[in-house]
């Protein structure tokens, strides 16, 4: 397990490794006095190095987002590799964003209106590319942070950061720098941006080749609730082999929901024939998840994620589950057969018309005496807190590995409390991918 955690962090090492990379470069080119010996030089040289770590950065995160399945040992799982995608995006935006910042505080010495032409198209091409690069970030960025888009949407102006890495290419490889200036550094940076490329192109171009999708039915749609409804589908062919707490990205080939392809976890135990996912109503797309039927296939992609209670370091866990949170917590426990297991479940909602698992969870843990389920009911109770369950269940004396999953405030705060009253953060998972 400490190799495990060892190798799950060799994702970020690696990237933090490739991006200094060229810097390093870049300085044993030249006399770092002559790079600084004055104003003009000073910025020069600042504009170089954000535009390194720039491109750098957005060569590498084209491959964090190419979903490559072997990655996520890398990284602790797709979830966390998809943070560290949200994180370097806007660090890789910041460095190019002061890139042509840094170097108009030559103009401006000149005047305030010879600066602002600088970061303006204009005859030269090679200078224009890196502003189309720009603005292009920009506008995609805006949609990110301050636009509320459906996901289907969100996920399509994405692709169009091949386009914005295109123009940043484009103005790195043509306009005169020590990029052009130097045979080690244009290749290595050459080399970073085919990653980058070739990555883009096997998401975006050849998935439908080089991706596996496996082709599943609907066996059965039940609906539990008012909100929640699981699905259950049956392999056409070949079936997927997966761990307990898996997600799969699916898409229904019927007219009424769309083919849009969305992220769902797993609740089924990997032994069963049947493929089940619990769905929540929660948007347009979901909400028309009812009105499938048997009969109607499917193509799934997957499985992905690192939040499982195989892959922990003590056998002694506490699972936390908030609303929809406990679909990924069912897969494991309809897998829970080790006897060494010993495992409390909170399973945490509004009241017990939310709870439609309950029935199935209690019978579980009737059959098995180390699988303790506490429903908490946050209508009759209040919220649940860190201390109430390590109350009940121990949790830092004795040592316990702590699993959440739900809403992302309600996991925030839990990890806070936990390690305020002492639980070291390795001892906490969560599922952390946001788009679940």
């Amino acid at each position: 397990m400490i190799m495990n955690r060892i190798k799950a962090r060799l994702g970020l090492v690696g990237i933090v490794v490739l991006t200094i990379i060229p810097v390093l470069i870049w300085v044993g080119m030249r006399p770092l006095d002559s790079r600084f010996a004055g104003f003009a030089a000073t910025v020069t040289s600042l504009g170089e190095i954000t535009a390194l770590l720039g491109m750098s950065l957005f060569s590498l995160n084209l491959v964090l987002s190419a979903r490559f399945k072997f990655m996520e040992d890398y990284f602790g799982g797709l979830d966390k590799s998809y943070i560290f995608h949200h994180l370097i995006g806007g660090l890789t935006f910041v460095f190019l964003l002061f890139h042509p910042l840094v170097l108009s505080l030559k103009y401006l010495q000149i005047s305030a209106n010879s600066a602002a032409m600088f970061l303006l198209p204009g005859a030269s091409w090679d200078t224009n590319f890196g502003i189309f690069a720009l603005f292009s970030m920009m506008l995609l960025l805006v949609f990110t942070f301050y636009i509320k888009l459906p996901y289907q949407n969100w996920k399509l102006t994405h692709k169009f950061l091949g386009l914005a890495f295109a123009f940043g290419l484009f103005h790195m490889f043509l306009i005169t720098s020590d990029v052009s200036g130097s045979a080690i550094l244009r290749l290595y940076m050459f080399t970073l941006a085919g990653l980058g490329v070739m990555s883009l192109v096997y998401r975006v171009v050849l998935v439908g080749i080089l991706v596996e999708k496996l082709d599943y039915v609907i066996e059965d749609v039940k609906e539990l609730g008012d909100e929640v409804v699981e699905i259950s589908l049956k392999a056409a062919n070949k079936k997927m082999k997966f761990s307990p707490g898996q997600f799969v990205f699916i898409n229904f080939m019927h007219e009424g929901v769309g083919k849009e392809v969305h992220p769902f976890s797993i609740c089924s135990s990997p032994e069963e024939e049947i493929l089940r996912l619990g769905i929540k109503s929660s948007g347009d797309y979901t909400s028309r998840l009812k009105i499938l039927k048997k009969g109607v296939p499917a193509k799934i992609e997957g499985p992905y994620g690192r939040f499982s209670h195989r892959w922990l370091a003590s056998n002694k866990q506490v699972w936390i589950a908030g609303g929809i949170g406990v679909t990924p917590f069912l897969s494991m426990a309809r897998n829970l057969k080790e006897a060494d297991y010993e495992i409390d479940m909170y399973y945490c909602v509004r009241n017990e018309a939310e709870a439609v698992f309950m029935d199935e969870l209690m019978v579980l843990s009737h059959d098995n005496k180390n699988f303790r389920v506490i429903p908490c009911f946050s209508e009759k109770e209040g919220r649940i807190s860190a201390q109430k369950i390590d109350e009940s269940s121990h949790v830092k004396k004795d040592g316990k590995m702590v699993l959440i999953c739900g809403p992302l405030p309600m996991m925030k705060s839990l990890k806070e409390q936990f390690t305020a009253m002492g639980v070291k953060k390795r001892m906490i998972r969560m599922e952390e991918f946001k788009l679940l």
